[in-house]
């Protein structure tokens, strides 16, 4: 795990950003029947998160417009992942021919233990970055 400030595109932005690498599982939900994914359908790295967001690169691409499932291990070797959150794809990118897929998610503001964990572990950063 890696926990750093990310000021890039700072100014454009809503939420302060840090950079972070925490793996997490993502699985698509099935808009058809809109059930809520029980695990992980492929793996990733999260990074680059606010308080309302993050980047997830993976081998496998993340269709944009898609509403997905996390699965974010904030602690080393968690198993299960400590943390699931839901969201929607707001871009996608694809890179080189080796590069992984990246996509940028909204995590849905859904009140709960979830989400209030997520929110601490971003403010708990920036205050650490700012003293």
């Amino acid at each position: 795990m890696k926990l750093s400030l990310h000021k890039h595109g700072h100014g454009r932005r809503k939420n302060r950003r840090v950079h972070f690498e925490f793996p997490v599982g993502v699985a698509i939900h099935t808009r058809r029947y809109w059930f809520s994914p029980r695990c992980p359908r492929f793996h990733g790295t999260a990074r680059h998160a606010s308080m309302s967001g993050l980047e997830v690169i993976s081998e496998s691409a993340i269709p944009e417009g898609a509403v997905v499932t996390l699965w974010i291990s904030i602690v080393d070797d968690a198993e299960p992942p400590s943390l699931k959150l839901t969201g929607d794809v707001m871009w996608t990118r694809a890179g080189p021919a080796e590069e992984p897929f990246r996509a940028g998610i909204r995590l849905h503001d859904d009140p709960g233990a979830p989400m209030g964990i997520w929110a601490e572990l971003i403010a708990d950063h920036i205050r650490r970055e700012d003293s």
